[in-house]
């Protein structure tokens, strides 16, 4: 299950009016990112716990019945849209198994996890720009990934974000490869992705926010995966993809940097910004870049308060919390909401006063995305101490 509503008043009696069915699917998606989960778990546990064991004598099986899955009907996305995972693009997808069967291998030593990462991460590099886009300013433009291997539409994220993916499975990938021809291919991915990333920073001075991504402007032709990535919308939504693609800074013939993402129903970057963070972060560890680093730690400088607005997004810690929209359970500390918005087609930070979703609705997988760039900052920190 990776989404569940809940906005009704309950008696707390099974067997009443107020009783809910939750949707269950047996995604073979859903199944490699949480077997890479465990996975983490699994290692960053000492031996003597008891949990261990458990996760150890699922994590195989698990695998299994999500690559028997997979193999019927590849790539295949969930039937309904509302499942946060709906809008999984190629690339995402080979990515998450990448991830998960480096780390499998790295707790099994099975050679049959090691060939099925260096499979398939001939097919993810087969997605990332690599030759490079030639833009105005004479330099080339290479390292984002797009959605799959035609290379037709740029991978993005609106509203939910699963940027740090890549970087894991790079990451991981790295770890395990053992072809040289492949491992020479995979530094070039890691050095080029970085430097996107470093890129996309030109944007949004004196503001450390990183900025959305690259667009192409015919990219809201592709109807499979236009209407896979904006919900809710209407036949408008392809004028205003257009609206707002110009009010971005175009780069190059086609080519625009939004700082914000073209998005129309749910609008707010926290999400992005944290997730494009990890990879800085991962990325910088990796390449021993201080300024990718530094990329991490200026997206939660953004968050908690170097804005235009002046405001921390995260009650309790800063100053000039905006009051968030949490429903019933009032002010929570450590809460963060969807993150800031634009006003309408522009492309400029927009936060108004009233209190509203999606923006300012409290978001809890923020605090784990949170939680996660910190722990990637203090591994680094602690990484630099033992080389000195």
């Amino acid at each position: 299950m990776t989404s569940a509503g809940v906005s009704r008043w309950t008696d707390n009696q099974i067997g009443s009016m107020d009783d809910a069915r939750a949707r269950v699917h047996n995604s073979p998606y859903d199944n490699f990112l949480i077997t890479g989960i465990l996975a983490k778990i699994y290692l960053a546990l000492s031996a003597e716990v008891d949990l261990r064991e458990k996760i150890s004598s699922i994590l195989e099986i698990d695998y299994e019945d999500a690559l028997t899955e997979f193999e019927k009907a590849p790539f295949k996305h969930e039937p309904i849209s509302w499942e946060h995972t709906y809008s999984t693009s190629k690339s995402t997808y080979l990515a998450t198994m990448i991830w998960t069967a480096a780390l499998l291998y790295q707790i099994t030593d099975k050679v049959d996890y090691q060939l099925f990462v260096e499979q398939k991460l001939e097919d993810l590099l087969d997605c990332q720009e690599n030759e490079g886009i030639s833009l105005f300013d004479g330099s080339l433009l290479k390292g984002m990934f797009y959605r799959d291997e035609e290379k037709k539409v740029f991978q993005h994220f609106n509203h939910q974000a699963r940027e740090h993916l890549y970087a894991y499975a790079l990451a991981e990938a790295q770890k395990i490869v053992t072809d040289k021809s492949l491992s020479v291919k995979l530094l070039a991915a890691i050095s080029n992705y970085g430097d996107y990333l470093k890129y996309l920073m030109n944007f949004t001075a004196p503001y450390p926010m990183i900025a959305s991504g690259i667009y192409e402007k015919n990219e809201w032709q592709d109807k499979e995966s236009f209407d896979k990535q904006h919900l809710l919308v209407g036949p408008e939504a392809k004028i205003e993809f257009q609206e707002q693609l110009v009010a971005g800074e175009q780069i190059a013939a086609n080519y625009y940097i939004k700082r914000f993402p073209v998005w129309f129903s749910f609008r707010g970057n926290n999400a992005i910004v944290l997730s494009m963070a990890e990879s800085a972060a991962i990325l910088g560890k990796i390449l021993a870049d201080k300024s990718l680093t530094e990329i991490a730690y200026q997206q939660m400088e953004w968050l908690i308060g170097k804005n235009p607005f002046g405001q921390s997004m995260m009650f309790g810690e800063g100053h000039q919390f905006p009051e968030m929209y949490t429903v019933s359970s009032g002010e929570i500390v450590g809460e963060m909401p969807v993150g800031v918005q634009t006003f309408e087609n522009e492309d400029a930070p927009y936060w108004p006063q009233f209190n509203n979703a999606t923006y300012k609705e409290v978001w809890v997988g923020l605090a784990g995305k949170w939680f996660t760039l910190v722990s990637k900052l203090l591994e680094e920190e602690e990484y630099e101490k033992v080389i000195g």
